[in-house]
């Protein structure tokens, strides 16, 4: 393959190994199944901005929007540690983490602990003891995002988090997996005002908000760890004072939110009893 600059492909394996046994072996070019590239591929809407942070220069962002669609919510979720697990959620169990790589490259120690950071120890089922039984490059990494946390006035992953925050966010083009921002100003000021008023024509329901994802991409004068983990600098603090170049952001985004719950979201309320065929072919007929 040929890269956007022109220049050859490297070719890159990742491999899992299970002490002596390899698990899985992938070429990096073709993984589609990370989060940021499910975003970009389920995404039936977006919607770009940018936002001027005093001191920071410009913060670019995209917003997608993931409709109620099929009976379901479509928005992509992060399934974290339970990856990990035998046992977890993803395998239908108590979701304690009962496996963990025997080899390990500093940069997947690294994922792993920003995973159960970002997760909780405790809602993974990582207790002490497994943690000192894990690879030496686990524990370091672990150990160094957690002094990071404690230390350097970070953004600290809410514990008990199962999604993904609203914001992803990338330094100068590289994702820092173990920072996030939950919301923005503007979203928050739409949000308080749909939830004072429950009709009129500008009203949206609450839900609308839950299906929106997005990225926040920073220059170079914002600061990182040195692992390039998590951002050294307070984000939701700094990003409160941000202003929008575009003076109709917050009607921009107000009428793109409507639109994308008018025109894309497909939910229907059956009133008394319906068999499950009956359902199945009305879902199918009306979407």
């Amino acid at each position: 393959g040929i890269l956007p600059g022109g220049e050859a492909m490297p070719s890159i394996v990742i491999e899992h190994l299970v002490g002596s046994r390899l698990a899985w072996r992938r070429q990096l070019a073709e993984v589609d199944d990370d989060l940021e590239s499910r975003y970009v591929r389920g995404a039936k809407s977006k919607l770009e901005f940018e936002l001027e942070v005093p001191g920071r220069g410009t913060v670019e962002g995209v917003l997608w929007y993931f409709p109620f669609e099929n009976g379901a919510e479509s928005v992509p979720r992060e399934l974290g540690a339970a990856a990990y697990a035998s046992g977890g959620p993803a395998a239908g169990g108590p979701g304690l983490l009962t496996q963990m790589p025997t080899q390990l490259s500093m940069h997947g120690a690294a994922a792993l602990a920003t995973q159960l950071v970002r997760g909780g120890l405790a809602a993974a089922g990582v207790s002490a003891t497994q943690v000192g039984q894990w690879p030496e490059q686990a524990q370091l990494a672990m150990m160094e995002m957690l002094h990071d946390q404690d230390n350097n006035g970070g953004d600290a992953p809410a514990r008990g988090r199962v999604d993904a925050p609203m914001f992803e966010t990338f330094w100068q083009g590289r994702l820092i997996p173990g920072s996030g921002v939950e919301s923005l100003p503007f979203i928050d000021g739409l949000r308080t005002k749909m939830r004072s008023s429950t009709s009129g024509k500008d009203y949206l329901p609450d839900d609308v908000f839950g299906r929106i994802r997005g990225a926040l991409f920073f220059g170079p004068a914002w600061r990182v760890t040195r692992n390039k983990l998590t951002f050294r600098d307070s984000l939701p603090e700094l990003l409160a004072s941000a202003m929008s170049s575009d003076r109709a952001l917050d009607k921009r985004f107000r009428d793109w939110l409507r639109d994308c719950h008018t025109r894309l979201d497909r939910i229907l309320h059956f009133q008394g009893a319906a068999d499950v065929e009956l359902k199945a072919t009305v879902r199918k007929e009306l979407g």
